[in-house]
């Protein structure tokens, strides 16, 4: 799901991070872009925590002279002085001829790990797009678990996305409809009353209603939680969307 965390600025980095900031699941792979400033690697890596077997990639340009390669330089000593992580650098022009370059790299470091998380709060824009296509190729194709993670350069915000929230998925007519309905309830319902009214203006059981509402919780467009069904951020994008093209 679509997370937006906000917190209180961090003029100082602490990495008191290892071990047991976040609970030992198994190797994540952490791919981040990297421009000259390294506040936006270090602030969603204290956002997301880390252990000592996951792995740190930076991306980064391979364009510039001296005076940028040196920036680029210092900024990844001193990530690896403050996370005491080696990290791989991978460096490209941030070109489409370097999408599958990166793709097979992330492919091949990333082999073992059970998530890839990539952070995109740093780098040239085309280096952070370049780097998004290659985390959705392999959330797509190469099975694994990815989440999307870009913190404000204040630090005071951290959105955290899902693969799935750049592909939404199409809908029928009777999923539209309950997207509709719990809209024009200001997105929450009581589930009794939505299976309710759904079953009449369908004509149907309450067995195809449920199956029809638990199509859209896998989805993320909507969430039941007891006796509430609630519309999700993903939903109510996409029936806004669907307004606009009516």
């Amino acid at each position: 799901m679509i997370n937006l965390k906000l917190m209180p600025p961090t003029p100082k980095f602490n990495f008191q991070m290892l071990p047991g900031t976040r609970q030992d699941t198994g190797m994540r792979c952490i791919v981040a872009t990297l421009g000259f400033d390294p506040a936006n690697v270090l602030r969603p890596l204290l956002t997301i925590g880390t252990q000592p077997g996951d792995k740190l990639i930076l991306v980064t340009s391979s364009l510039g002279g001296s005076y940028e390669r040196e920036r680029t330089r210092k900024a990844i000593h001193e990530i690896e002085a403050i996370t005491g992580k080696k990290p791989i650098v991978l460096g490209y022009r941030a070109t489409i001829e370097d999408l599958p370059e990166l793709t097979r790299s992330l492919a091949r470091e990333c082999d073992k790990a059970e998530e890839l998380i990539a952070l995109l709060s740093g780098g040239l824009r085309p280096l952070i797009l370049l780097t998004l296509s290659a985390a959705m190729i392999a959330w797509k194709h190469l099975s694994r678990n990815v989440k999307i993670v870009s913190t404000r350069e204040d630090g005071l915000a951290t959105l955290e996305m899902e693969p799935h929230h750049f592909s939404p998925p199409e809908l029928s007519e009777k999923e539209a409809k309950v997207l509709q309905t719990l809209a024009a309830h200001n997105g929450e319902m009581r589930r009794r009353d939505l299976v309710k009214h759904l079953m009449r203006e369908w004509g149907t059981s309450h067995v195809v209603v449920y199956k029809r509402l638990n199509n859209l919780e896998r989805k993320e467009l909507i969430r039941i939680e007891g006796n509430r069904v609630k519309l999700l951020p993903l939903g109510r994008a996409i029936l806004e969307a669907t307004h606009l093209d009516s």
